[in-house]
């Protein structure tokens, strides 16, 4: 009785490892919630998923799908839209995966990228010896008042 009990338990262990195994839909790493999407030109969406799976990306009216390759890899491309302050939700859905992924406060507005030296990873607030700072940045930060301003820092 307790090698049956054992040989059942073993096999529900195995079982349920497949079952957790199992790819579940993800989005790139850019991808955030508070992030903000180029205006004005078609945005690339792209992440991975179960091979074969069919992804659905949903965002500001528009609904686009598209179907995981053989490795699992997926990109669409989102219309074009006009910049907006009205904080949405991005929304990406798969046909095995559980649960959608829900990004939220997200905007449309003009992305910039910065790089440069090592001094620009310096913020405001960050007490560096080697940095001189910003002059009076306590309340230069109190005063600062653009909730529409967002960073994305990649490493």
């Amino acid at each position: 009785m307790n090698r049956i009990l054992k040989q059942i338990l073993g096999i529900a262990v195995i079982a349920l490892a497949i079952f957790s195994a199992r790819a579940e839909v993800k989005l790139a790493s850019p991808f955030t919630s508070h992030m903000v999407l180029q205006c004005d030109m078609k945005v690339p969406v792209w992440g991975t998923a179960e091979p074969g799976e069919a992804v659905t990306v949903e965002f500001a009216g528009q609904k686009k799908s598209v179907t995981a390759d053989a490795d699992g890899h997926w990109r669409l491309e989102l219309a074009p839209m006009k910049a907006s302050a009205e904080s949405r939700t991005f929304r990406v859905a798969g046909t095995k995966t559980a649960a959608p992924i829900e990004l939220g406060d997200v905007l449309v507005g003009e992305v910039w990228l910065a790089s440069g030296q090592s001094n620009m990873e310096f913020s405001m607030s960050k007490k560096v010896k080697s940095f001189a700072g910003v002059a009076h940045e306590e309340q230069e930060i109190a005063a600062a008042n653009y909730p529409l301003i967002r960073m994305f820092t990649a490493s």
